[in-house]
């Protein structure tokens, strides 16, 4: 939807500038904040959720230098296998996401009573570089694993839109301050139909950009037999994901990623590990026992080790209806909502690709 909702503001901005400038480039610039949202939780869907990526995927990985010359060399590095750093990444980008609609209002305030919004302007800076970063950071940790789900062209197909809106805005503002476009004239916004008709035109290269990054074959029935979809009204409502951000804010403001005996595992391989993750787990009260093999936490009234773990969970195994159909992994939402089967699905299934190939082989 980003592309759609881009170009329709613009174009409503180019015909209605006072309007657009009142009511719809604020719409704008928060959806554009709750993107980099969306697509930090689709990069951890697909690789099984946040206690998968903590307790499976980050152990088999060192820990990340930041990505800041010099700086990076004598600033702690990231390692995603401790939910203190996983959360920082998270709470980095949920900021900007609060952030923006604070940011609009306060600039919305300013124009109205004659303030200025440098001050703004310097704190919108901080807040979207801050975001970014957390998300490319993010991105480079597990690079190995998110390469199978080809995110490079999804990635700059995001942080192109956003970096062209941002330095399209800046380098206007710009030339609107060395009194090279004229705002003091009869039409005094002129600087932003000339950034929201260069976007408008831009829009159109981003949407054959998206089209192929974003392609629906992904999530079609050749790739998921055996699924249904949701209907529309859903989809939206899933779309906008309001309830899960309420819920990601909460989990970010009350330190749920504090508490590492939430993230504990008997598959972790922590015992091995010598980073600043499993000094904190230490440090919180878990102690290794029998070689790494068998764990406790100090003050807990159990204690665990593999062997026993794995066997408790065998004892109550879930069945999975996808297992030998040689599908891929469908990422888990929110089993209340209603869906549609799609009746041409079945043209996909094992059975019926089997009965092709034999009668193709006759």
């Amino acid at each position: 939807m980003m592309v759609p909702i881009f170009s329709i503001s613009c174009f409503v901005s180019i015909l209605k500038p006072q309007f657009g400038a009142t009511y719809v480039d604020p719409i704008r610039e928060i959806y554009e904040a709750l993107v980099i949202y969306q697509f930090f939780t689709y990069l951890t869907l697909r690789l099984g959720g946040e206690r998968n990526i903590i307790i499976n995927v980050a152990p088999m990985h060192p820990p990340t230098k930041h990505a800041i010359p010099f700086l990076g060399n004598h600033l702690q590095s990231i390692d995603l296998s401790d939910p203190h750093d996983f959360g920082t990444l998270k709470r980095g980008v949920l900021q900007y996401v609060w952030f923006k609609p604070f940011y609009c209002l306060g600039v919305a305030m300013c124009e109205a009573f004659g303030w200025k919004t440098a001050g703004l302007v310097i704190c919108y800076n901080i807040s979207v570089t801050w975001s970014l970063y957390c998300l490319a950071m993010f991105w480079k940790c597990l690079y190995t694993e998110l390469l199978v789900f080809k995110p490079w062209p999804k990635f700059m197909c995001v942080k192109l839109i956003i970096f062209a809106s941002y330095w399209q805005s800046l380098i206007i503002g710009l030339l609107a301050l060395l009194n090279v476009i004229d705002i003091n004239g009869d039409d005094k916004y002129v600087a932003a139909e000339i950034g929201n008709s260069v976007l408008c035109v831009e829009m159109i290269g981003f949407a054959i950009a998206h089209w192929y990054a974003f392609s629906s074959n992904e999530y079609g029935p050749e790739k998921y037999p055996n699924s249904g979809r949701l209907n529309i009204y859903y989809a939206l409502k899933d779309w906008l994901g309001c309830k899960d951000l309420w819920w990601d804010y909460k989990s970010v403001v009350n330190g749920d990623y504090r508490d590492y005996r939430s993230f504990d595992s008997v598959e972790s391989i922590l015992a091995d590990r010598d980073t600043h993750s499993r000094t904190n787990r230490l440090t919180s009260g878990l102690r290794y026992t029998n070689q790494g093999l068998s764990s406790y936490w100090v003050g807990s009234s159990g204690y665990g080790s593999v062997n026993a773990s794995y066997e408790n969970d065998l004892e109550s195994p879930w069945t999975d209806i996808t297992e030998g159909l040689d599908l891929p992994r469908y990422i888990p939402e929110d089993g209340n909502y209603p869906v549609i089967w799609d009746a041409t699905s079945h043209r996909y299934d094992t059975r019926i690709n089997d009965l092709r190939n034999q009668m193709r082989s006759k």
